[in-house]
């Protein structure tokens, strides 16, 4: 993932609730296909409708993915494992302004009746657009403040 970049992942309610909102088996740097939230459940086939209305298709480097957008810009991504959906995940580009987009990808997580989970700061957020646009922007802010203590560490040359 770019450093301009922000990362959400759909999550279904089913999983969440079931698991009375604890988040902690959603760990990131795990194998997506041994912690999935999908699990059993899978989405409504119709998700591959709704994200080609909101990005256009692109051609994916791997037969176990599918993706709608740009990867260095704006992107939605499927993974699949043995022909079961182990994930969805968009990226949000915040080098410009992607506020309409949080909008089509909150209208989409709801109608596959899922929640917005920001892996970077491990935050789940009900699909509402205002919500999910501030902890975008939360997200962002925590990346940029990673960066910019990473940079000043990096050169920090008076040891």
């Amino acid at each position: 993932m770019a450093i301009w970049q922000v990362e959400l992942t759909f999550i279904p309610v089913s999983w969440v609730e079931k698991r009375e909102f604890d988040i902690s088996p959603l760990d990131s740097r795990e194998d997506p296909g041994t912690n999935s939230a999908w699990g059993d459940g899978q989405p409504d086939p119709s998700f591959k409708y709704l994200f080609s209305k909101i990005l256009p298709s692109t051609k994916a480097w791997d037969k176990n993915l599918l993706i709608w957008g740009d990867t260095q810009g704006n992107d939605i991504q499927v993974w699949y494992k043995d022909d079961r959906v182990i994930s969805i995940t968009a990226r949000l580009d915040f080098r410009y302004d992607f506020n309409l987009l949080v909008v089509k990808i909150v209208k989409a997580a709801r109608l596959l009746n899922c929640v917005i989970y920001f892996p970077e700061y491990d935050n789940i957020v009900e699909s509402n657009e205002f919500k999910v646009s501030k902890a975008a922007e939360t997200a962002e802010l925590l990346k940029k403040l990673h960066v910019n203590q990473a940079i000043k560490t990096d050169f920090d040359l008076t040891d």
